[in-house]
């Protein structure tokens, strides 16, 4: 129901991978009372008998190494999430032999050897028929209507498969493969299978069409075979600097997706940067940067391993920091920082002999965790110069008010800190974990490659206390500044844009140094959103759209003009300038946190509270120092209502607090008649109206578009009353209201059958000049 960003695809197969690696490890858990004889067979735990030879089974995870090359994870939890699913899949492979892989559904759907062998085994243990005719066994797998019996008995089988398939199927490499964008139901994401026998092949049916995981692994040869004759065509080059840089640097293949390849972007083969001198014409990226910076720019791009630092290095130059506003460049920066490149499976490397040499990979530069991840351990200082040198460019071009020449390289500088400062903070907090505890998620577990020393903390420790004091004094006044000026110019798209950037200052802010700023900015930057934004993620109602890459969708949401005027930001559309599902994360991960310090801090939590409403109606900011009735907030009462806070005239006592705790569950929330603002939701409701976006099909009405034009947009409403054909809103500040109408499906040929009746043509005569005397009062009421 996504569109989807090469971010959001990373998380999501990054998803399935974790939900396929969790799955795999339950199914080789043996309970000790009852234990499961499809796990203990699956394990290989079986006792021994002559009839079998007893061996584990597992999944193999095909090209996912590979395609995860090139996948742009921009925290730190993607980056070692896919470390430890690697790491858990190469150990199990060093156990689990290839004639015991199962679901092997990126290679061919029929049906293996090795699901034969399982169901083969379960069926001779407990006396299934299907021991002997390998046609029944295939039915168990799919749990035709025949042979239900070994799902019926192990439904773990049947979610380990599901979740495997759906894990391959997301690692799809072309769009058309995937369902359509609409707003499918959860019963249409069901998996139904059948297995057919003149093929031996599977059969799998979801979301209204046939699934197949197609194309991995030709995709997967073909890029051996590319990497073959690019060996070949190093080995052909003359030259000493070609021959030590191919010896160091290597190559990736090109039919990768990969944003930092400069293959990709220019479109041509490129080994080295030698390929690049024989091109005539350099792309200036819309006139941002000259040949010779071209030549050079791309020139790093071949050098995988050392991009980061010598990119950096390039665009805190100056004379080309300006080139940062051209949204290619801002794609492949991100790109070069996010994509985490080889992955090292051992802990020691082959490191080699002679330079120069050919080698058949690069796996001597391959890392644990990322090349960010390694260059915060390895080279941090360097790393943290260049990007303080960035923010000081960007500090320098504020002109006290956001423009479209200056603002989006400021607030991309902005971003790329933010998401650097998630990694520094990731090996700052778990060399603070104690070790001896048990493994837990996200920094408090053991992920190997994340060991720094004390010296290597200390450094990190202090640059992330200098960056996150810029931030806080600096950058924060600065893009409060412009989102004030936004607001009283009513340029509301832009005051969205800087709202999102103030709550994303705070992405990777741990609940330590939680404070009344911090909190304040999230809620209200979160509500003001809801309110006043049109996320453009999700498919509409009734609306089905093909899957096609995000470039072409960003051009063809600019020439529909959906987005109205204010969205556009040097000519193309720009959104939040931050992925819509990157903030639906933000805001979702810390909920919690600032549910649990407004809990912790009630005093506070009262001026915070007055501080989001100030916001939102445009009556304050939130630096906003002026005297104000501070009320007393609190949890709404009743049953589901925790994070619906109210105001009231003075504060409960533990008495009262304990009682209305005790009597949560046996009531339901009374009508608010004044404020209330739902951390859950994202919203304000006051006196009883939740303000929200006019809907679409309103804002979009051609005779709406013609009245408002372009504020159309960002008209805001509370709905007045919603019936089963209309909808009745009341406009916020214009002293309108809309009765939108929808249109009567009904047939009136079945009502009038319903009536007894039977009429072939039931409407015999013309409006209006058909109408009776008596009749006329029906033109006087319809046409005055």
């Amino acid at each position: 129901s996504l569109r989807v960003t090469r971010s959001f695809d990373a998380a999501r197969i990054l998803t399935f991978a974790a939900m396929a690696t969790v799955a795999d490890a339950v199914m080789r858990m043996v309970a000790l009372d009852i234990p499961s004889l499809m796990c203990v067979h699956f394990a290989g735990l079986a006792p021994t008998t002559p009839r079998f030879f007893i061996q584990p089974f597992g999944i193999d995870m095909g090209p996912f190494e590979h395609e995860s090359v090139a996948m742009q994870m921009s925290t730190p939890d993607l980056v070692t999430t896919r470390t430890r699913v690697l790491d858990y899949f190469r150990g199990l492979g060093r156990e689990v032999k290839n004639d015991h892989m199962l679901f092997n559904f990126e290679t061919t759907m029929s049906v293996t050897k090795a699901e034969e062998r399982l169901i083969e085994q379960l069926c001779w243990e407990i006396g299934f028929p299907g021991e002997l005719d390998p046609n029944i066994r295939p039915q168990y797998l799919v749990g035709s209507e025949n042979y239900p019996e070994v799902l019926d008995a192990y439904p773990e089988l049947a979610y380990y498969r599901d979740i495997v398939f759906m894990f391959k199927y997301m690692m799809t490499p072309t769009h058309s493969a995937l369902p359509e964008i609409r707003r499918w139901r959860q019963k249409d994401a069901r998996l139904k299978w059948n297995f057919d026998p003149t093929k031996r092949e599977f059969i799998v049916k979801g979301f209204k069409r046939s699934l197949r995981c197609v194309g991995i692994v030709e995709e997967e040869k073909e890029r051996r075979m590319n990497e073959e004759k690019e060996r070949q065509k190093r080995k052909e080059k003359k030259g000493v600097f070609s021959a030590i840089t191919a010896a160091l640097f290597g190559v990736k293949y090109k039919g990768s997706p990969s944003g930092a390849d400069a293959g990709n972007i220019l479109g041509v083969d490129v080994v080295d940067e030698e390929d690049i001198l024989h091109i005539k014409t350099l792309p200036t990226f819309n006139g941002r940067l000259s040949q010779r910076d071209s030549e050079l720019f791309l020139s790093y791009l071949t050098v995988p391993y050392l991009r980061i630092p010598l990119l950096l290095n390039f665009f805190a130059h100056p004379g080309r920091f300006k080139a940062l506003a051209e949204p290619q460049l801002q794609a492949v920066m991100d790109a070069v920082l996010y994509e985490p490149d080889l992955w090292q499976e051992h802990d020691t490397k082959d490191i080699p002999n002679e330079i120069p040499t050919y080698l058949e990979n690069r796996q001597f530069l391959a890392t644990p965790n990322g090349l960010l991840f390694n260059e915060l351990q390895r080279s941090a200082h360097g790393l943290m110069k260049s990007l303080s040198d960035l923010l000081e460019l960007a500090l320098e071009m504020d002109t006290g008010r956001y423009l479209e020449s200056t603002g989006p390289i400021i607030l991309y500088v902005t971003r790329t800190l933010v998401r650097v400062e998630g990694f520094m903070l990731y090996l700052i907090k778990h060399h603070e974990w104690d070790k001896t505890c048990v493994n837990g998620t996200g920094y408090e577990s053991f992920v190997r490659g994340l060991e720094i020393n004390e010296q290597q903390y200390q450094q990190l420790k202090s640059k992330r206390n200098e960056l996150r004091e810029v931030l806080s004094e600096q950058v924060f006044p600065m893009i409060e500044r412009w989102c004030a000026l936004s607001i009283k110019e009513n340029k509301v798209h832009t005051a969205c844009i800087l709202h999102a950037h103030l709550a994303y200052l705070y992405l990777h802010i741990p609940f330590e140094e939680l404070d009344k700023q911090v909190v304040g900015t999230l809620l209200s930057s979160g509500i003001f959103l809801t309110t006043r934004y049109r996320y453009r993620l999700a498919a509409r109602k009734g609306e089905v759209v093909k899957r096609i890459p995000e470039s072409q969708w960003e051009e063809k949401e600019r020439k529909k003009g959906e987005s109205g005027t204010e969205a556009l930001v040097g000519g193309t559309y720009a959104g939040l300038l931050i992925p819509d599902t990157e903030m639906f994360s933000l805001f979702q991960a810390k909920r919690s946190d600032c549910m649990r310090w407004l809990q912790d801090h009630a005093e506070e939590a009262d001026e915070v509270f007055e501080t989001v409403v100030r916001i939102v109606t445009f009556t304050g900011e939130v630096g906003d120092n002026k005297p104000i009735a501070v009320r007393k907030w609190r949890n709404l009462d009743g049953w589901r209502c925790r994070g619906r806070f109210i105001p009231d005239m003075k504060r409960r006592n533990a008495e009262e607090q304990k009682a209305a705790e005790e009597g949560r569950l046996k009531r339901r929330a009374a009508m608010v008649e004044d404020t209330e603002i739902n951390l859950q939701l994202m919203s304000l409701t006051l006196k009883n109206n939740t303000l929200k976006l006019l809907p679409d099909e309103i804002a979009n009405h051609k005779d709406f578009k013609q009245i408002l034009g372009a504020a159309s947009k960002q008209a805001q409403c509370a709905p007045v009353k919603t019936t089963l054909h209309r909808m009745w809103v009341r406009l916020v500040g214009r002293r309108h209201d809309v009765k939108f109408w929808r249109t009567d499906s009904r047939n009136m040929r079945d009502r009038y059958r319903a009536q007894g009746r039977d009429l072939l043509f039931p409407y015999t005569r013309t409006y209006p000049s058909a109408l009776e005397s008596h009749e006329r009062w029906i033109e006087e009421v319809l046409e005055t």
